[in-house]
């Protein structure tokens, strides 16, 4: 029919180009949003987009060549039109652009769910206060009295269970790894510390690291427990009350610590419900 009906020929390839075209520049417009919202600490889904907005450019650019070519010399009434763009009928199909579309949709849309994972963990932290501060409230908060911490009376049993672990965790020395091997040591580290507390309330089941902990439990200050926690170093509050083996010169093992501290650089969780 091309030889035929010349004019339905040409028709076919102009709604052919125009799709190639429209599909690509598609493309490029979704990576272009993606960039817009990517979170731009998220190196690697960066990168993957802009790798695929350089290559969408640089095909659209050509398409936009080719097309502009094609369909000049075909509005006068050239024959060399197909020789200089130089391809066949077969090449012009549209097909494998609309799925190369797909493809870069596809990846751009994988980048995103990554990207948006991160700003989603990200965004739902919480960070601590400048400074901790003690202030005991009767019936609201610890009470500490020669070294022995006492729950308040209303308490959650958790609570009860957590003050008494670190009565028992009191005068143990610090250890760098101490109760991450076993919850019962020597010695502890501060996340060792916090790993045993929280077990003994029944709030967890294995040891974590500082940086674990940036993710344990809920984000924010609990009503009772809180997890103060950053790459390196992590304390915890019970009712109130800090145990801690830093916050000092030097480290200590675990101790209750009624006495302020910078808390600024540290992400705040809690357990569920506390």
């Amino acid at each position: 029919h091309r030889s035929v009906f010349p004019s339905v020929h040409r028709q076919e390839r102009l709604s052919h180009a125009v799709l190639r075209n429209a599909a690509l520049l598609a493309s490029v417009h979704a990576l272009v949003y993606m960039r817009k919202v990517m979170n731009s600490s998220n190196k690697k889904s960066t990168d993957l987009v802009h790798y695929l907005m350089a290559i969408s450019m640089k095909c659209l650019g050509k398409r936009i060549t080719s097309f502009l070519q094609r369909h000049s010399l075909e509005m006068t009434g050239s024959n060399t039109a197909p020789s200089m763009i130089g391809s066949s009928p077969r090449n012009r199909s549209p097909y494998r652009l609309i799925m190369f579309t797909i493809l870069t949709s596809m990846s751009a849309g994988i980048a995103l769910a990554f990207s948006s994972c991160s700003m989603s963990s990200h965004s739902s932290q919480v960070r601590a206060q400048e400074r901790y501060h003690y202030n005991f409230v009767h019936g609201q908060t610890a009470l500490i009295q020669h070294g022995v911490a006492w729950a308040p009376t209303k308490a959650p049993a958790p609570v009860h269970r957590a003050m008494e672990a670190g009565n028992l965790l009191q005068g143990k020395p610090y250890r760098w790894g101490g109760g991450h091997a076993s919850f019962e040591d020597t010695g502890y580290d501060c996340s060792g510390t916090v790993s045993n507390i929280l077990h003994k309330a029944g709030l967890t089941s294995r040891t974590m690291t500082s940086s674990e902990f940036k993710n344990y439990g809920s984000p924010g200050h609990g009503r009772w427990i809180t997890i103060y926690a950053r790459d390196g170093h992590v304390f915890m509050t019970i009712a109130g009350l800090r145990i801690d083996t830093g916050g000092t010169k030097e480290d200590t093992g675990p101790v209750w610590k009624p006495f302020s501290r910078k808390t600024s650089s540290f992400i705040v969780r809690h357990p569920p419900g506390l």
